[in-house]
């Protein structure tokens, strides 16, 4: 099992999110286009056996963890607690985990605290499984650093335990590590920690890796602290280092391990994302001009030879294509860009719109929920809705597709090398056919046919001014 790097997962998730004073949990806040906790997430999939061997523990009042057996804490009682309620869920149910939330009562947490109790030990385990512990507001953790605790263990087959520690800019508010020969003794909370012990630069990050046997043994021993009335379960060290089990750390970068619990800690986490993505970028050879003023989401793909010019946003779903180039102050969210596209500037493009290959939006356009096919052009101040435009299409300046109706939308067709004149109004639903031509200035309500041209304008007239015209005799 560990030569694949795989185990049962546990994502502790059912803090109280007090410090964000927000009706929605911590956890579930959107980061860079995604919900905090989906970061954890995407780690504990990768080392998890399946989609049954991850639990998270929540609150009692908060939505589900998809993907995940969740199982509910009905009272706050701490990371112990929280812990030891999932190791209940996952060793009493005999490999055949239900999908629903379960709530652990007292009555339940009762069986759990005994240690012979039928339901707790009926799953044969093999010796080397293990539990890994994550965080749900832990979202900067990366697999590389959480691949540090199996090769750890691997080093050490004899350590129960194995902690990812830290070296923090600044520890405050972090767990001391006391280490004694190599082996961690104790981990003391910082509340509780003296002045003494406040001064050891090692900290808990909270993650790690732990023999589920010896879980399953020194979970029952563990007490509530005095000051807090939690169960803490960094007090599992202590009891393992009493039980004669052997427990190590490994460093792992601080600005991976740090916590959100506060809106400051969550634009902090937002700031190192966006390096991240700006640095993934750059190593695929794109171009970004002034990139601390660009933004981009957690799955935005950039191929090489990309330029994204500053003051650009991209929200999730985008896809940008080998050659294109993005304009300053433009915004893209669920949108796929074509090979050699022209974007911006000032463009918004998104609800699942399709640029292809050399086609071009341009300054003050929208478009949305639109395929745009090759070498068509979009220049101007236009807007795009619900449309499908074909290749070698030009869109003048000012161009609407009036796609509502005040009830429902409804799509406008382009053939391949139309015109649009400026100013133009197509009200859907409407075809337009190859190689047609729309005045300037036209409003079209019906389908037009290919290799035809359309009007809607009112007579223009003239009518010579009298030399009596107040318009004549006013100041120049």
């Amino acid at each position: 099992m560990l030569s694949n790097n795989k185990s049962a997962v546990f994502i502790l998730a059912a803090g109280r999110s007090s410090r964000f004073n927000s009706s929605t949990s911590k956890i579930f806040h959107d980061l860079c286009g995604q919900p905090v906790v989906n970061y954890v997430l995407d780690v504990a999939r990768f080392f998890a056996y399946d989609y049954n061997s991850i639990i998270s523990v929540i609150s009692k009042d908060s939505p589900e963890i998809a993907d995940t057996v969740c199982v509910r804490q009905k009272d706050a009682l701490g990371t112990g607690d929280a812990f030891r309620s999932a190791l209940f869920r996952l060793l009493g149910q005999q490999g055949s985990l239900c999908t629903g939330p379960v709530t652990i009562d007292a009555e339940q947490r009762a069986l759990a605290n005994n240690a012979s109790s039928s339901l707790f030990i009926e799953k044969k385990r093999t010796s080397s499984e293990m539990a890994l512990v994550l965080y749900g507001d832990a979202p900067l953790i990366t697999t590389e650093s959480i691949q540090l605790l199996f090769e750890a263990k691997k080093k050490n087959p004899e350590a129960a335990i194995v902690i990812l520690a830290m070296y923090p800019e600044n520890p405050s508010g972090y767990g001391r590590i006391k280490e004694k020969n190599g082996k961690v003794t104790e981990i003391v909370e910082c509340k509780n920690a003296s002045s003494e012990e406040k001064l050891i630069p090692l900290c808990n990050s909270g993650i790690l890796l732990i023999d589920i046997n010896v879980a399953e043994k020194l979970c029952p021993l563990l007490k509530k602290n005095d000051l807090s009335g939690e169960y803490y379960l960094t007090d599992i060290v202590r009891l393992a280092t009493d039980n004669s089990y052997s427990v190590i750390s490994v460093e792992a970068p601080a600005n991976e391990l740090c916590g959100i619990n506060t809106r400051a800690e969550l634009s902090h986490a937002h700031d190192i994302l966006q390096k991240r993505f700006r640095e993934k970028a750059l190593q695929r050879c794109a171009t970004l001009y002034g990139k601390d003023t660009i933004f981009l989401s957690y799955d935005t793909v950039v191929e090489r030879d990309v330029t994204i010019h500053s003051n650009v946003c991209i929200g999730p779903g985008v896809h940008i294509h080998e050659g294109a180039e993005i304009l300053p102050f433009s915004y893209i969210c669920n949108a796929t860009i074509g090979e050699h596209c022209s974007i911006g500037p000032f463009a918004l493009i998104s609800g699942n719109t399709v640029l292809h290959n050399r086609s071009t939006a341009g300054s003050f356009v929208e478009i949305k929920r639109s395929s745009v096919g090759p070498r068509s052009k979009v220049k101007h101040l236009s807007y795009i809705g619900d449309s499908c435009i074909g290749s070698n299409v030009n869109i003048g300046a000012g161009v609407v597709t009036a796609n509502y109706d005040g009830h429902s939308k409804h799509k406008t067709v382009i053939g391949n090398n139309a015109f649009i004149g400026c100013n133009s109004s197509l009200i859907a639903p409407i075809e337009v056919g190859e190689t047609s031509i729309i005045g300037a200035g036209s409003v079209i309500t019906k389908n037009v046919p290919s290799k035809s041209l359309s009007l809607s304008r009112p007579e223009q007239k003239v009518v010579p001014l009298k030399t009596s015209s107040k318009h004549l005799s006013r100041k120049k």
